[in-house]
């Protein structure tokens, strides 16, 4: 019988807002044709959007936990950067020393060459 209504109403040009005979004798209203469709619409739509609301939420809970897991995983990366910077801190020269101590092994390196000057001067 729907069938037959939505028949009725797309090839007949003649629609009335009132009664209409279908073949097996029902009456039908074509107001309520419309009034039917636009429920199913809005049901239709109502459900179109409760389904993507629960499909946005689903996928932000997703994001929200794979971002815990990067957290974690970052926060360990850090711990253990700050370990190695510790040990190298520990183990080797700054730059500074490094020239400080480069000067001192050059001067002790003159003060050898100047002995020895010296010492070839008065032979």
């Amino acid at each position: 019988m729907f069938l037959e209504m939505f028949e009725h109403m797309f090839y007949n040009k003649n629609v009335r807002f009132g009664p209409v005979k279908i073949k097996e004798r029902r009456y039908f209203m074509a107001a309520d044709a419309a009034a039917v469709l636009s429920v199913y619409s809005g049901v239709l739509t109502l459900l179109i959007g409760v389904i993507g609301f629960f499909l946005v939420r689903t996928f932000r809970e997703l994001d929200n936990k794979i971002s815990a897991k990067e957290f974690e995983t970052a926060q360990k990366d850090i711990e253990k950067n700050t370990d190695d910077i510790r040990r190298i801190k520990d183990n080797y020269l700054t730059k500074d020393d490094f020239f400080r101590e480069q000067t001192k092994t050059e001067k002790k390196l003159d003060d050898m060459l100047k002995i020895l000057m010296d010492l070839s001067k008065g032979i």
